[in-house]
């Protein structure tokens, strides 16, 4: 999944790890709202249903069968192989504070953020925004980021762009702009538990036993 804007971390992973359904209708699905606490593997998740979305068994794969000639063979005709080949920087992985930023560069452009925006939609197959509502600040960086996420997030909807939203919020928690946005989502429930710290606690600790001092 190199280029696909994944982080290596998150590449292994697949819906049914998850007790998710392989190949997921996206027909008439916008996309998916992931909310957890921290720790509850909602980028893991995310990563997976990236994963199904381009596996080329998927009857809505965004894989392209391509056929291209890989040489000849004995009697000198060319011999012709079958390949998947997808969309170039097709995904893009964003923080939620990472967008407010990407989007707050069209301030200083001819065209504004609507330019910035109509960017990512006509770039982009799948767009993820991490961890919504770590976009908060002071009151005035709040509103300003409300307004550049919901600007984003309408031209993402209106666009057929598939969506991927994961937040430790519930979204009738987030600042009504952008949490009724998000209503169109379907949403996948994930268990309220911190895998990271229950790995930690379970995992076996290396113990230091330095030598006595001697003076």
């Amino acid at each position: 999944m190199s280029g696909w804007g994944i982080d290596l971390a998150y590449r292994r992973w697949t819906l049914a790890d998850y007790g998710l359904p392989g190949q997921i209708d996206w027909e008439d699905i916008p996309g998916f709202f992931l909310g957890g606490v921290t720790g509850s593997y909602k980028s893991s998740v995310a990563a997976a249903l990236i994963r199904d979305r381009i596996d080329p068994d998927h009857p809505q794969t965004l894989a392209v069968r391509q056929n291209r000639c890989v040489g000849s063979n004995d009697t000198g005709k060319f011999v012709y192989r079958d390949y998947w080949e997808y969309p170039k920087s097709f995904v893009r992985w964003m923080s939620a504070l990472g967008l407010c930023s990407y989007m707050r560069q069209g301030w200083d452009e001819k065209g504004g953020t609507s330019r910035k925006a109509a960017g990512l939609v006509r770039n982009c197959r799948i767009v993820v925004i991490d961890d919504v509502g770590t976009e908060i600040g002071t009151d005035n960086q709040t509103a300003v980021n409300a307004q550049l996420l919901g600007e984003a997030l309408d031209k993402l909807l209106h666009n057929g762009v598939g969506l991927i939203v994961t937040s430790n919020l519930a979204r009738s928690d987030m600042d009504t702009r952008i949490g009724s946005r998000l209503c169109d989502l379907e949403e996948i429930v994930l268990p309220q538990i911190d895998h990271r710290a229950r790995r930690a606690r379970e995992r076996k600790k290396i113990v230091a036993r330095p030598h006595e001092i001697k003076g």
